[in-house]
């Protein structure tokens, strides 16, 4: 019964450098909860503000399918163009004519003229 004794209290004797290392790894998870929780906070904010930069798409117009632009730009990528009860229009576009698009990148078409 006596050694019995003697492996209990080894087992409840405190080894300083394991909390050390419990304590070490606990501020880690703490800074890492930190990070990511500030990263969640700036990231969106950064990709509104991206998205808010309007840029002007300069190309000719192929075809109009219903609210759909389709755009062949000056580098001859396509695009579509989703248009809608907002954009600004100087008058109705007809495909084959170069145009003009002023875009909110990720949002909406502000404007749609013929080009200069």
């Amino acid at each position: 019964m006596n050694s019995n004794r003697i492996i209990d209290d080894r087992a409840n004797d405190l080894n300083p450098s394991e909390f050390q290392g419990m304590w070490h790894l606990s501020r880690v998870i703490g800074c890492m909860i930190v990070l990511l929780f500030s990263l969640s906070l700036v990231v969106p904010i950064a990709m509104a503000q991206v998205e808010m930069s309007s840029q002007t798409i300069k190309g000719d117009l192929l075809s109009i399918k219903g609210d759909v632009y389709v755009i062949k730009d000056i580098s001859g990528r396509l695009m579509y163009l989703h248009v809608d009860k907002n954009t600004k229009r100087e008058r109705m576009l007809v495909p084959g004519e170069r145009i003009e698009a002023d875009v909110i990148i990720g949002e909406r078409v502000v404007a749609l003229r013929p080009a200069k």
